[in-house]
């Protein structure tokens, strides 16, 4: 068999997969050992301590099936750890059918975001085309307000298209948010349905970025749109596929774009003002967007 014979497309991607499969073993709470992982229940065939070893200096390549596993055990998000999979194999891996998890209610084909700046209070609109998996009603979205310093007083969600909001929550002892929409008929299984959510921000000062992780690799298309007043023509960077532990420096030191992530790229605000931008067949568990900079008060006022 050759399945042991396994290339790699350079030792530096090959580390940083052992390195992310060891985090996430370690920050499993409680933390795992090596052989909680090899010997798991879930496990479709044991791994010895010594192999699982060398995976995690990125001295071994490990089969996708071992990755996969990790990712279940672990509870990391769904083909974050398969992606850098992927980016030291150079392969793709697709899941027989009996090996997936069950399958989500909604598949999300396709999300626009956009923040308008210029109103008084900015507005952050969510549009969702999606697919029902199910027969159902209902549709949960949870969003983390924690760069905006919000809770749920002050802080208006309204959807004005797609169904209404019955129900929201903020979940104990975090930032995040969820809120319940009532469809107002069922959605049968195979039926594509559109919600627009509107988020009315609380304040001008609104973090000078806008991003997005996704946990699916359903999703075709992400179309990012930031209106600024017309006055604003610095330029945006744009980035894509950064990783988790990435994000934060970037959203606070816009100006080392370049050293942290090279992949990225400048683009203006057209006359009005207003930069939109195009995510392909985003990877689960990165993050993509546009970041700037902070706007002056003579372009707040205009």
């Amino acid at each position: 068999m050759t399945d042991h014979v396994r290339k790699f497309t350079s030792v530096q991607a090959l580390e940083a997969l052992g390195a992310a499969m060891r985090t996430a073993r370690l920050n499993h709470e409680p933390s795992l050992r090596l052989e909680d992982v090899g010997n798991h229940d879930l496990a479709p065939r044991t791994w010895s301590h010594s192999h699982l070893s060398k995976v995690e200096r990125g001295i071994e390549v490990p089969t996708a099936e071992l990755v996969a596993l990790y990712e279940t055990v672990t509870n990391t998000p769904a083909g974050q750890l398969m992606h850098l999979w992927g980016a030291a194999t150079g392969k793709t891996y697709q899941p027989h059918p009996q090996q997936g998890q069950a399958k989500p209610g909604w598949i999300m084909e396709r999300l626009e975001i956009e923040l308008d700046l210029r109103p008084e209070l900015p507005l952050l609109t969510h549009t969702r085309d999606l697919v029902a998996n199910q027969d159902t009603n209902t549709y949960w979205i949870m969003y983390d307000t924690k760069e905006l310093h919000l809770g749920i007083d002050g802080y208006e969600v309204d959807v004005n298209l797609g169904g209404v909001v019955v129900e929201r929550e903020l979940v104990p002892e975090t930032t995040i948010e969820k809120a319940r929409i009532d469809l107002g008929r069922v959605i049968h299984e195979g039926e594509w349905h559109r919600i627009r959510v509107v988020h009315t921000l609380p304040s001008r000062e609104v973090p000078p970025f806008l991003d997005f992780a996704l946990r699916s690799i359903e999703t075709r298309e992400v179309l990012l749109t930031v209106r600024f007043p017309e006055s604003y023509r610095e330029p945006v960077v744009r980035f894509a596929h950064v990783y988790p532990e990435e994000i934060e420096i970037i959203r606070r030191l816009p100006e080392s774009m370049e050293k942290a992530h090279p992949a990225y790229e400048e683009i203006f605000p057209d006359a009005h003002g207003v930069i939109s931008v195009r995510f392909l067949r985003p990877q689960a568990a990165f993050y993509y967007g546009v970041l700037w900079s902070p706007l002056s008060d003579s372009d707040s006022l205009s």
